[in-house]
């Protein structure tokens, strides 16, 4: 229930895809996704060498006092590539800015297409750590230079580019970040449906072109909340698929196709699920675990092999949450754990997903009434976010040490379930921010005081709710609304005599100066 901001990460993560060309390649000659290219995000998130004393532009801009040698620049590109392409993120960034140190800026108005590439990857490899802000620099610089060429040469890089710029905006701090994510968005959907049309027109384009154009125009339109727009987008892409399955054609740029109409199946089944139909969004992914399997076992016949890690992790985290709220608590789990095998096998891995992951099997046990293992996965998840954000306050911590209250409460463990849960409110009220999730804080607050049977401290926790949902002005049948009145009347049901308590649950109130 306290998810929302997560799923929606989640969701672009699963979401999104970057193509990637090199600079030899051609702007109607796209590579496959399904070959895991750098640059391609997957379903479903370090500082030395040229960060560790210098600025920003020193790095971003080439040595002032050394020789530049474009040639070696490119070698060092296309190392980079091949670190990106084994998962090696922090080695390729490192291997970007080296390649970025090596080469020469070109003229005021004149642009650098290698120059700009290097860039734009160095940039997806810092979205991979987890460095958004760094990132979004990155891609500021290569949009700079893109803007210097041929603009309708270059509106694909932009096209793609302004994407990511957005994906990166989602995930930096400060209120500012969604509403700036928006407008690269905007901008990043016109310049995918003037390329749509122009493919439309185009005799020649192939079924993987205009694959790939689709989907990135569905992607926009799902991320600027056009669902049905996005929904007849992916489902052309299926029908394309679904005309060489009944060819019974089975070839390299099929192959490449099915990878695409498995991402259309994975994105059709967040639509659902973000419309609360669950039942229909386990379909989806289910298609899509059936296209991507399959995909798997050709290009191993054709000898290629490819590593869909990342996609398949999201597919199956995304079914054990469609599962989850369906209330097939032992097939969530299943796919969680599944998800969580791959997790752990992977190189060179992020821990955040390895953490969000942990919270999910979490709440999978919390709901088996599982509560010991659930806690422990809390815990093991929140050393995990500590170790990675460095920031006590931020929600995703916040989140998981109240997940981690809750559990107390639930083994009986009350005193040590409002320690965690007061220190919570209080580090969430630090925040400065009045929200929903605020009024859920105050709502668990007043049901482990009733437990406790202290009628006055359940009623401040009910009215410091009520005070939030007044001012957000929530609607009478909203089920925060429901919930406040049931509050209510347990509170009423409370005799006068509960509110003798024992002063250790004053300590505690006391010490984190919290009613």
């Amino acid at each position: 229930d306290d998810d929302d901001d997560d799923d929606e990460a989640d969701e672009t993560a699963s979401e999104t895809t970057h193509t990637v060309l090199s600079t030899e390649e051609k702007k109607s000659d796209i590579s496959a996704p399904a070959r895991a290219q750098p640059g391609t995000t997957y379903s479903s998130s370090v500082n030395d060498l040229f960060y560790s004393n210098e600025s920003n532009d020193a790095f971003m801009n080439g040595p002032s006092k050394q020789e530049f040698d474009d040639s070696k620049g490119l070698d060092l590109y296309e190392s980079a590539l091949q670190l990106y392409r084994s998962k090696d993120y922090e080695e390729a960034r490192k291997t970007f800015a080296a390649a970025i140190h090596m080469t020469k800026e070109p003229p005021r108005g004149k642009t650098s297409i290698d120059l700009a590439l290097m860039r734009e990857y160095h940039g997806d490899a810092l979205v991979k750590l987890g460095e958004y802000e760094e990132a979004d620099l990155s891609y500021k610089k290569a949009v700079d230079l893109y803007q210097r060429g041929d603009k309708d040469v270059h509106d694909e890089s932009m096209a793609r580019i302004m994407m990511k710029k957005g994906d990166a905006q989602v995930h930096t701090t400060g209120g500012s970040g969604m509403h700036k994510a928006k407008l690269y968005y905007n901008v990043s959907l016109r310049l995918w449906g003037k390329i749509l049309e122009e493919e439309r027109r185009n005799e020649d384009v192939t079924d993987l072109r205009l694959c790939h154009v689709l989907y990135n125009y569905a992607i926009l339109n799902s991320k600027q909340q056009n669902f049905e727009v996005a929904e007849t987008t992916f489902q052309e892409i299926i029908t394309i698929h679904e005309k060489y399955t009944t060819d019974g054609d089975e070839d390299l740029e099929v192959i490449e196709v099915m990878e695409f109409a498995a991402r259309a199946n994975n994105c059709l089944g967040n639509i659902k699920f973000k419309a609360n139909l669950y039942y229909e969004s386990i379909a989806y992914y289910e298609a899509a675990d059936k296209l991507r399997k399959r995909n798997r076992e050709l290009n191993e016949e054709a000898g290629v092999e490819i590593d869909d890690s990342e996609e398949t992790i999201g597919l199956y985290t995304n079914l054990g949450r469609a599962y989850f709220q369906e209330k097939d608590i032992d097939a969530a789990l299943k796919y969680f754990q599944r998800a969580n095998r791959l997790l752990m096998a992977t190189p060179h891995q992020n821990e955040l997903p390895i953490a969000e992951n942990w919270i999910q099997m979490g709440k999978a046990h919390f709901s088996k009434k599982e509560y010991d293992e659930a806690r422990e996965l809390y815990e093991d998840a929140l050393t995990m976010l500590q170790n990675v954000l460095q920031d006590e306050k931020h929600l995703k911590i916040l989140h998981v040490r109240h997940d981690i209250a809750m559990a107390y409460c639930r083994e009986g463990e009350y005193d040590e379930g409002l320690e965690v849960l007061l220190d919570v409110l209080a580090k969430k009220k630090e925040r400065e921010e009045s929200d929903l999730y605020l009024v859920k804080i105050h709502f668990d607050l007043c049901s482990i005081y009733i437990k406790l049977h202290r009628r006055q401290k359940a009623k401040v926790q009910i009215r410091n709710a009520y005070e939030i949902l007044a001012d957000k002005k929530v609607p009478k049948k909203h089920p925060y609304m429901l919930e406040k009145r049931k509050y209510d009347r347990k509170i009423m049901a409370l005799s006068e005599t509960s509110d003798l308590a024992s002063s250790s649950y004053d300590d505690i109130s006391s010490r984190t100066g919290s009613s």
